[in-house]
């Protein structure tokens, strides 16, 4: 006598879901999941800065004074 692993039966019956509600259509479930993972890897626009210049940024904004500009470096000048 075998015994029953609980996750398999769960796999199992995941399976059979997904199956039923495509039609057990093959390449109806592939779009699916394909989908589903462009939704998930929607990429997120970061623009990247400098550590110095992000510092003077806040430094600026803290001393409420606007950052006049950013050398290649990082360094700002603030009046």
């Amino acid at each position: 006598m075998t015994r029953r692993n609980t996750v398999i039966d769960e796999l199992h019956a995941l399976r059979e879901r997904v199956g039923r509600a495509h039609g057990f259509d093959a390449a109806r479930i592939a779009a699916t999941i394909r989908e589903h993972e462009r939704e998930r890897q929607a990429p997120v626009a970061r623009k990247a800065t400098p550590r110095g210049a992000r510092a003077a940024q806040h430094a600026a904004a803290a001393g409420k004074r606007r950052v006049k500009a950013v050398t290649a470096r990082g360094c700002a000048a603030a009046r």
